[in-house]
Formats: structure tokens, sequence, C-alpha cells
């Protein structure tokens, strides 16, 4: 096998701890995914080896692909170097993104006409110069068409001192109309 015939890509990812990205090897037709890019505690970027669970072994996962000792200093240089292109590539394209403020878009003169106009007089601006005047109904349109935010949900605690308290006036008003009923009755009875 050729050594042409091996291709590494990178994963880069926003940094979650020590952990800095992913890495795939290629080699011919046989793709080895899942090489973490780590950072030790020295600050220097190695590569992890692909690993799974295992209850058994002293740090509490087992590499699932293993380099020789004497390959695996060449292969992490050879993961880095990748790695730090991809990041120098990265870089460099949010740095030609970013440019100047007159490069982004135009200038504020020919995104919106010329600076008089951009403040300009009341009848520049959309409306009679009566509604250039911010109220309640033309400020953020009608009130009822305004955004009013969802009531929070009744906790489990408000949730049961509103059944108490319902339970308590059911109970207040059937005695209520028991003894009305009872006066009622005792009124028939004396007639």
């Amino acid at each position: 096998m050729k050594e042409t015939d091996i291709e590494i890509s990178i994963r880069p990812i926003t940094p979650v701890g020590n952990l800095h990205g992913f890495a795939a090897i290629k080699i011919g037709s046989i793709k080895i995914d899942d090489f973490k890019i780590v950072k030790n505690k020295n600050g220097d970027l190695f590569i992890g080896m692909p690993s799974k669970p295992d209850k058994t072994s002293d740090s509490g996962y087992r590499n699932t692909v293993v380099i020789d000792k004497d390959q695996q200093a060449d292969f992490n240089a050879i993961v880095l170097n990748k790695y730090n292109a991809v990041i120098g590539r990265q870089l460099s394209v949010a740095e030609n993104h970013r440019g100047t403020p007159e490069n982004l878009r135009g200038t504020p003169e020919n995104l919106r006409g010329s600076p008089e106009n951009l403040r300009g007089s009341p009848e520049n601006h959309r409306g009679s110069p009566e509604k250039q005047q911010i109220s309640p109904e033309n400020h953020r349109g009608s009130p009822e068409k305004q955004y009013i935010p969802a009531k929070k949900p009744p906790s489990i605690k408000e949730q049961l001192k509103k059944a108490e308290l319902e339970a308590a006036n059911h109970n207040a008003e059937t005695q209520n109309l028991e003894k009305s009923k009872a006066k009622a009755k005792a009124g028939r009875d004396e007639r």
C-alpha cells in the first residue's frame, strides 16, 4: 500500500473541556473514525485513539485502534499538522470575511441614500407627520396586536391551594343551600 493511499480528514469543534476536534483516517478502502484531538495538562495537543467503555481497565476505556509506539509520534505529527492547517484556513476565511465596514455591504450612502435623507424631514418618512409622534397605538401596532407573554403555569402547590379553596367554597355553598332548604321546610311546616 502506498503512502498516497492514506487520507486524513479533520473535524474541528468548539472546544469542550480538553476535546478540540476529531479525525478520521482512510487507508485505501478502510476508514477508521473517532480519533480525538485532545489538549493535555501542559496545553499540548495530542491524538487520542478511538476507544470504547471497558469496566475492567484502569481508565474505564480501552483503545479500539492500536498504533506501535515508534509510529505514534509520526502519526501525531501528521494528524496535528493537518489539524493546524484546517484551523489556519478557517481563521483565514473568518478574517477575510470580517473586513472593514465599507467592504461589508457598501457605505450608508449607497444603502439608504444620501446622509441628508437618513434622518430627513417628516415628509421623507412613511405616513403623515401626525403619525410621526410615538403613541401606544402607532409605536408597536394596536394594543390588540401587541405581544403579551403567556402566563407561567401554576405550580402544584398553587393548584392544590386553588382546589382546596374551591372545595371549601363548594362546601360552604352546599351548607348554605341546605340551611335555606331547612328554613323553607320549617316555614312550610309552621303554616
